[in-house]
């Protein structure tokens, strides 16, 4: 089976404009991609930064469904876990 997170889409995600220290996954599932952050890796960041992870995560997340791949916005507790 064919990988839904291609160099294209890796790449396009990659050259966003992402405030430093920010960490997020991408995850494969089967017929899916899921988004990944982390609450306590978004929560230390100020009001003006995470309107601009925002904005870029459902700007990537819409580019990526215009290309006919379903993917979700996942937010879990920390890294790791």
């Amino acid at each position: 089976m064919e990988s839904l997170y291609s160099d294209e889409i890796r790449n396009y995600i990659r050259t966003r404009s992402w405030p430093a220290g920010l960490l997020y996954e991408i995850v494969e599932y089967e017929g899916y991609l899921g988004f990944r952050l982390f609450r306590n890796n978004f929560n230390s960041f100020d009001g003006e930064d995470r309107l601009q992870i925002a904005m870029t995560v459902k700007e990537i997340m819409e580019k990526i469904r215009a290309d006919g791949i379903p993917i979700y916005m996942e937010v879990v507790r920390e890294n790791g876990r």
